[in-house]
């Protein structure tokens, strides 16, 4: 669909028009001869604009069959200049390569352009090859596949850190972000490494050449040799394909790694960190899920098992220090500022804050003020990681505090809405405010009051996350206890305690781990230690409501639920004297064969490692272990609803137990804690 540029919008409606319209969006500055003005510059197949870096509105709009030059300068690394019919514009870019990447690449979709093809064959970690066709572009690298119906893949010349020449004479190695690399082979190599270099060249890039390596060596250095040589295996494994119709993957994660493995030969085909992941998507259709990691790159998958899918993904990844965001809404390249620096970040930061803390709906005009208020929400979530504000918090507590306010005085509730207050409330000054202004800590526990009686997983999950980073701050530890009191007497624990019952036995596994994890910044050490005795004991008689179904936290996808669990069940034997809920969650645990099964999962690797095919050590395990209990942990039977058992029968707890809980009461009584 063409635009016509005369009929883009301006004022207040040109927000809205470019945050929906952009491709792709960064910074620049063009240079006047009294000042350079900040800028943003909006990139898509109908036009290029220039729109204010403050108030996001229209500056200049161009047609591409307008633009008749794009330049760098040789003097200036971070300038270039967009030739506007006979009007040159100059402009400051800080990473002035990839923006000329961008601006060629759309640029060409316009305008037929000279290219060098190569034949080549594009060779696997398995070292097999394909037969592909190369185009060498003024901004980057086509790959056509020789199969029908196949994509184009496009490789920015910004993307590639090194180009590695493989001691084969015929290789070449392109390498990228993330340790990843592409290997082709050709009859002529020099001519395509040239070609690059020469392409690299016109746009300022200076290309890194590396010694020539052995293909071995090169795949020894990669992540999937890395996977293949880690100990340990991995923590979860699920099935899942790239589309309907494709072949069957096995997804692994493992402590550091995202793996994908062949179903059948169960050979490692992809491998990235696990602290990569920075974007979740609960995809429309009901198996999609779209896994973006940090350099941009995107894996879709189709699974029957989503939820545990992404519940375990997040899991794994807090695991491995990643703090992944997870969303029913897509990353729209419309509202990403791409490639900023750190100072950028901050000025942009800045930006973002200053839009929602100073917005005034009655000097809207042409388009609803809710309706332009949200998408300055969605800049920012876009363009903020989930644990907020990250430059000189204590210089902008005033805008945080008041973009703290108008959003809950003017957002419209939903996902967005609620991760725009986990970044402001993951602040110190944010969670202060909290604490200290009684309107808005009325207002957030209203929200979150309403946003857990959801029926959408998502909008749980974030309410969830919000009351995490209330029970659990950054502020100091007196704070942190009057915090913790507003969420226990405003009512919060027993709705969360609503919603995992209600997702307990078939629910979703991503809210059931927020329901836990907030649980755990109550009653576990050492996030207790800010928990008020009275209400501990409060949490710790809700908790135990759960009776038997308790033990199906045991059965979760995620690694730290029943970790979690464990812990709450510990805190409820050492520290309450709730002997009567003790003995019947003791009852429940021998019912559901819990201990067994934690004797099972603890050993059975290691004896199936001592054991295998060796008939000394297999018969002295059947000898130690009763043939009754082998028998009972292979047994297919469902556990008996009720179990007859006299309290003679009962095992008590030691005496150490006894007390180490009457020495953590009079710790609590006390408040030494």
């Amino acid at each position: 669909m063409s635009i016509e540029i005369s009929k883009i919008p301006t004022g207040s409606q040109s927000v809205k028009f470019f945050s929906q319209m952009t491709e792709k969006r960064m910074l620049v500055k063009r240079v006047g001869w009294i000042s350079n003005e900040d800028l943003q510059i909006c990139i898509s197949k109908n036009f290029v604009a220039l729109i204010s870096n403050t108030s996001y509105e229209t500056v200049d709009v161009w047609d591409w069959q307008s633009i008749v030059g794009i330049q760098p300068s040789i003097q200036n690394s971070e300038e270039f200049i967009l030739v506007v019919g006979s009007t040159k514009h100059k402009m400051l870019s800080n990473n002035r390569s990839y923006l000329l990447c961008l601006l060629l690449q759309y640029k060409y979709k316009t305008k037929h352009q000279e290219f060098t093809t190569f034949s080549a064959k594009k060779i696997k970690v398995n070292k097999q090859s394909i037969d592909i066709c190369i185009q060498i572009q003024p901004y980057g690298i086509i790959e056509m596949s020789n199969k029908p119906g196949k994509k184009e893949k496009i490789i920015l010349l910004t993307d590639i850190i090194r180009i590695i020449p493989l001691d084969d004479s015929q290789s070449i190695a392109l390498v990228f972000d993330g340790n990843q690399f592409i290997i082709y082979s050709f009859s002529d190599r020099r001519k395509f490494a040239a070609e690059i270099l020469t392409r690299c060249k016109q746009i300022g890039i200076k290309m890194s050449v590396g010694n020539e390596l052995s293909i071995e060596n090169l795949f020894k250095s990669s992540n999937i040799r890395k996977v293949e040589q880690e100990d340990g295996g991995s923590l979860v494994e699920l099935k899942a394909s790239h589309g309907p119709g494709k072949t069957e993957r096995i997804i692994c994660f493992t402590e550091k790694w995202f793996v994908e493995r062949d179903a059948s030969s169960y050979t490692v085909k992809y491998a990235r960190a696990l602290n990569d992941v920075i974007h979740i998507l609960r995809g429309r259709d009901a198996m999609e899920v779209v896994v973006t990691f940090a350099d941009g790159n995107q894996r879709v998958y189709y699974t029957s098992q989503r939820e545990a899918f992404i519940a375990t993904l997040f899991d794994c990844s807090l695991a491995a220090k990643a703090d992944p965001i997870i969303s029913d809404i897509p990353r729209f390249g419309s509202l990403i500022i791409e490639k900023m620096t750190a100072s950028e970040c901050g000025q942009s930061e800045l930006t973002l804050l200053k839009n929602i803390a100073n917005f005034d709906p009655t000097k809207i005009t042409g388009i609803e003020p809710v309706e332009l208020f949200m998408i300055h929400v969605f800049l920012l979530n876009n363009n903020m990681p989930p644990s907020g504000p990250q430059f000189a918090e204590a210089s902008r507590s005033k805008l945080i505090i008041q973009a703290l306010e108008k959003l809950l005085t003017i957002g419209k509730p939903g996902e967005g809405f609620l991760q725009c207050l986990h970044r402001l409330l993951s602040t110190r000054i944010g969670y202060e405010s909290f604490v200290e202004n009684k309107r808005i800590t009325e207002k957030v526990t209203e929200v979150i009051g309403m946003a857990l009686q959801s029926v959408k997983p998502i909008v749980l999950f974030w309410a969830l996350r919000i009351t995490s980073i209330l029970l659990c701050s950054s502020a100091d530890e007196n704070i942190e206890k009057k915090g913790k009191l507003e969420v226990m007497t405003h009512g919060i624990p027993e709705r969360i305690f609503a919603t995992l019952v209600g997702n307990i036995k078939k629910g979703s596994p991503l809210v059931i781990h927020g329901c836990v994890t907030a649980f755990k910044y109550i009653v576990c050490e050492p996030y207790s230690y800010t928990t008020e005795f009275n209400m501990f004991n409060r949490m710790m008689n809700i908790i135990s409501g759960l009776g038997r179904d308790v033990f199906m936290l045991f059965q979760s996808p995620c690694i730290s639920i029943p970790h979690i669990a464990g812990q709450i069940l510990r805190a409820l034997v050492e520290e309450t004297d709730m002997d009567e809920r003790i003995k019947e969650l003791q009852d429940y645990a021998l019912l559901e064969g819990t201990t067994l099964k934690y004797l099972q999962i603890a050993s059975l690797h290691l004896l199936d490692v001592f054991t295998a095919d060796h008939k000394e050590s297999e018969s002295v395990l059947k000898r130690t272990i009763p043939s009754a209990l082998l028998s009972y942990l292979d047994s297919p039977d469902q556990p008996p609803e009720k179990l007859d058992i006299t309290d003679d029968e009962r095992q008590h707890p030691r005496h150490q137990m006894k007390q180490d809980k009457k020495e953590s009461l009079n710790k609590k009584e006390t408040g030494e804690c």
